[in-house]
């Protein structure tokens, strides 16, 4: 297959899983923008870049903290990022220490089983 198709088939691909991803409470932050948003600490998140996270990713969760307006669109945030961060391979440890590195209290521990219908307005 050539570059160019390739990278249309992957575009293509990439396209239907975030229109899969916008499904859920209309007045939330689709998944799509989210992962949008947080793409510039992929590279963290993976462990491909050094310890620390980029100026941009802490800007970018800061960005991503700051249109969360309530309870719902905090725990569609956290159902989106839980259902992604496997299939793009996020190290645990990492998205454990993000907050702490980026200067985010989150009220709660970023883990991969965290209860995201425990998640209250008043966190974040």
């Amino acid at each position: 297959m050539s570059n160019s198709k390739h990278f249309a088939f992957t575009a293509g691909i990439l396209m239907m899983m975030m229109m899969l991803l916008n499904v859920g409470n209309a007045g939330a932050i689709p998944c799509s923008e989210a992962a949008a948003i947080l793409a510039p600490c992929v590279g963290y998140l993976r462990g491909i870049t050094p310890d620390t996270p980029s100026s941009q990713c802490c800007s970018a969760c800061h960005n991503l903290l700051a249109q969360s307006q309530d309870k719902e669109d905090k725990q569609q945030i956290c159902y989106c990022l839980k259902r992604l961060a496997p299939s793009i391979g996020v190290n645990p440890v990492r998205a454990t220490q993000l907050p702490l590195l980026c200067n985010i209290s989150t009220g709660f521990p970023i883990t991969p089983d965290i209860d995201c219908n425990k998640i209250s307005e008043t966190e974040f």
